[in-house]
């Protein structure tokens, strides 16, 4: 790789530590109080290696952090590459297209990913004692017809 390449993390906390080259900097890790990639991955840290002609993202997953994260450093950092790579490690999936094209697409999968967790987080529609009461309601309502219609 030539002289103008970086590689580096954008932590969970929004921070940026960067080094030449594109070997994972060990040192990097330790910056941020971590000792495995594989950790700090799973906090929603996401890799890059900055060249001066395209850029290169990696996630462990769809973390929401890592996803805000990075549509953020492709808008202000790197919104004029046309050439963006990012790869899912856990699934192996490679997404390749423009900064914008690639800000839309994680846009999407953040918007997914949200609504997953306040679906699992949703309530139901009615609380235990309101069933309970509304099966009572049903209950009286069938004595009262049987009484008054003799069945």
């Amino acid at each position: 790789m030539g002289a103008g390449v970086h590689s580096g993390w954008i932590g969970p906390d929004g921070r940026v530590e960067q080094a030449p080259g594109t070997a994972i900097h060990v040192e990097l890790l330790a910056r941020f109080g971590e000792t495995t990639k594989a950790g700090f991955f799973a906090k929603g840290a996401v890799r890059y290696m900055d060249a001066t002609d395209h850029v290169n993202l990696e996630f462990l997953g769809d973390h929401p952090v890592a996803l805000r994260h990075a549509i953020e450093a492709l808008t202000r950092r790197w919104a004029h590459m046309a050439d963006v790579a990012v790869e899912f490690l856990a699934t192996s999936e490679v997404l390749r297209a423009s900064s914008a094209e690639v800000r839309q697409a994680l846009g999407r999968r953040l918007q997914a990913s949200q609504c997953d967790v306040r679906t699992q987080s949703r309530e139901p529609p009615y609380s235990l004692w309101q069933a309970a009461a509304g099966v009572s309601i049903l209950a009286i309502g069938r004595l009262l017809s049987r009484w008054i219609w003799g069945d």
